[in-house]
């Protein structure tokens, strides 16, 4: 679970909480938002959840599915080629 404010929902995949845009929070870097969910939207999921394991292993399998498809052993490869490619267009 996860709240669907940006880039959550682009990014992985999540069981998507509704939040709503709250206060922005000061820091170094400037203005950071901040995102309200409703403790009862978070329960009310938990409750589905637990109440259905064959969504629960969907969920995981999906999960999982992502985290091996964006693992190092797979996505290694692909930034060693970039950076090679970079080094070799930036020595010319």
């Amino acid at each position: 679970m996860m709240t669907d404010c940006p880039p959550n929902a682009d990014m992985w995949p999540i069981i998507p909480l509704a939040a709503s845009r709250g206060h922005d929070v000061r820091a170094k870097a400037g203005l950071v938002p901040n995102w309200v969910v409703d403790p009862g939207t978070v329960t009310s999921t938990v409750m589905v959840l637990a109440a259905d394991p064959d969504r629960r292993a969907h969920e995981a399998d999906r999960a999982r599915g992502w985290a091996l498809e964006h693992s190092w052993e797979v996505l290694a490869p692909v930034w060693v080629r970039e950076l090679a490619d970079a080094a070799e267009t930036g020595s010319r």
